[in-house]
């Protein structure tokens, strides 16, 4: 019940975030922060005090990518401007294929409009 409540939560961020701005592709690329909420809430949610399941993960984590070992605030910080890049890239790759589709959907209405 608890990953139904937290994947509602972030469809419902997204909606209020693209329901409040009026500009499209502003609204989707925030829209798609959203992924960084997913950050933010499996610390919260999982427990951040130091020496919990989920400080052990990110700090294992950041390790075998950078091969570095850091304090949790970076580790914290590295991924959390992570999140918020991949949400960013997400919301706007979303916003442009959407815009080709409308584009091509246009193109096929007039089409078949024009040829009856």
């Amino acid at each position: 019940m608890n990953y139904i409540v937290a994947l509602f939560a972030e469809a419902l961020i997204a909606e209020i975030v693209l329901i409040l701005l009026k500009k499209k592709k502003a609204a989707i690329v925030l829209g798609g922060l959203v992924i960084f909420y997913s950050f933010i809430h499996s610390l919260i949610f999982h427990g951040s005090l130091p020496h919990d399941y989920i400080v052990y993960f990110f700090n294992n984590l950041f390790e075998s990518i950078t091969g570095i070992t850091a304090s949790y605030f970076v580790v914290i910080f590295f991924f959390g401007i992570l999140s918020i890049i991949a949400g960013a890239a997400v919301g706007w790759l979303s916003y442009k294929f959407t815009e080709a589709y409308q584009k091509k959907i246009e193109n096929s209405i007039e089409t078949i409009l024009i040829s009856e």
